[in-house]
């Protein structure tokens, strides 16, 4: 299973009481597949999945299984500190018709490297679906060096790597290393990264939150990158970077900031509520302008773009 492409890291939708939105979500993951996305990337960060009880987490992989139907991969995020838990979660996954699963290294402790590709080696082979390893520094505290990443690229049944650490130098790096001697396809989960890494890093695809607002705005940002035009490129990631603003709308650059600005675009675009999960505080309406404006100037530019 080769994993290339543009995937969205699916948020969660929800209703004013905190329920799972089921007609939100299914409307999203339509939202997504009419943009031309390649997969879904299910349970990730995006999604808070730590505000998520085991039934909602169920019904979300349910939805989008059955609303993908069978046209894109569907990937779904197992992981949890237990790793029997963990592996119990794949085991639901393939069930429910999952194509793939990740995991990050566990949360809250702190492994090193010998302990990290131990973990992972054990995990991908306790679990019957293609595993992807999500690279995230900032949730684990931990930041493998190059050769403990192409010891980990080449474990057993890993297919890829999530490298969401927001460093391009250890991407390249990691790309760099991998590239002619590991099969795991590399994947840049940082939206400001996205064009240089396709066109310069050696990323197979993108997996973002922000694809859930735009799909056919990374669509075309990828399709640009494989053509190699470079000042189409440069376009497309300028626009990608302004939406980026939406992440700020809120306040400080924190979790928070980011689940209000992402859904209040939701909302905007008319996808579904713009509601979050305690401890997270919804985007408070007087922002909602600012919100606006930042999409509104996007679809100007585009549609002048798409003039010219």
């Amino acid at each position: 299973m080769k994993i290339e492409g543009v995937f969205p890291a699916l948020p969660t939708p929800f209703t004013l009481n905190g329920v799972l939105d089921e007609t939100g979500l299914a409307k999203l993951v339509q939202h997504v597949i009419a943009g031309g996305v390649h997969g879904l990337w299910v349970l990730g960060s995006t999604s808070e999945f730590p505000s998520l009880n085991r039934n909602q987490k169920d019904k979300i992989v349910e939805i989008c299984v059955q609303k993908a139907e069978g046209r894109i991969p569907v990937i779904v995020g197992v992981g949890d500190p237990d790793e029997r838990a963990l592996i119990k979660n794949s085991e639901a996954a393939q069930r429910a018709g999952a194509s793939a699963c990740f995991a990050t290294l566990p949360y809250y402790y702190t492994l090193d490297s010998a302990e990290s590709i131990q973990y992972l080696h054990r995990i991908a082979s306790a679990v019957s679906l293609p595993f992807v390893f999500y690279d995230n520094p900032f949730s684990t505290n931990v930041r493998l060096d190059r050769d403990a990443m192409l010891e980990v690229a080449l474990i057993p049944n890993l297919i890829a790597i999530k490298e969401s650490s927001a460093d391009f130098r250890r991407f390249i790096e990691v790309s760099q290393t991998l590239a002619g001697r590991a099969p795991a396809s590399l994947l840049q989960g940082i939206e400001q990264l996205a064009a240089p890494s396709l066109l310069l890093g050696g990323a197979c695809g993108v997996v973002m939150a922000l694809v859930s607002v735009v799909p056919n705005l990374f669509v075309e940002l990828y399709e640009t990158a494989l053509r190699g035009d470079v000042e189409e490129l440069r376009r497309l990631q300028r626009q990608v970077l302004r939406l980026c603003r939406l992440y700020e709308v809120k306040g400080a650059a924190t979790d928070g900031a980011f689940f209000a600005g992402l859904k209040a675009a939701l909302e905007v675009v008319g996808i579904c509520a713009r509601y979050t999960t305690p401890p997270f505080a919804d985007m408070p309406p007087e922002k909602m302008r600012d919100v606006e404006a930042i999409l509104t100037e996007y679809q100007s530019e585009s549609s002048e773009a798409q003039c010219g």
